[in-house]
C-alpha cells in the first residue's frame, strides 16, 4: 500500500496528512454517528459488528445503510 500525504476535508475541517488514515477516521465517525439508530432496531448489535458493516466487511448492504446515516 502506498501512503500519500495530502489534505482531506471531513465535516468541513481540512486535515493535512495521510489519505488512508483520514478515510479510516471518517468511517469510524460515521459508524459512531449511526450506531444508536441501528442499535435501537437491532438490540444484539455490537459497535464492533456495526463498524465492520460500515467499513464494507458486511458487503453491499452495509454501503446502502452507510449512505443513509452519513452526517452532514
Amino acid at each position: 500500500m502506498s501512503e500519500r500525504a495530502t489534505s482531506s476535508t471531513a465535516f468541513g475541517i481540512e486535515f493535512p496528512g495521510n489519505v488512508q488514515a483520514t478515510q479510516e477516521v471518517k468511517t469510524y465517525l460515521i459508524a459512531l454517528y449511526s450506531y444508536a439508530d441501528q442499535f435501537a432496531a437491532h438490540r444484539n448489535l455490537t459497535f464492533r459488528k456495526h463498524l465492520m458493516a460500515v467499513m464494507g466487511v458486511g458487503g453491499r448492504r452495509s454501503e446502502r445503510r452507510t449512505r443513509r446515516c452519513r452526517p452532514n
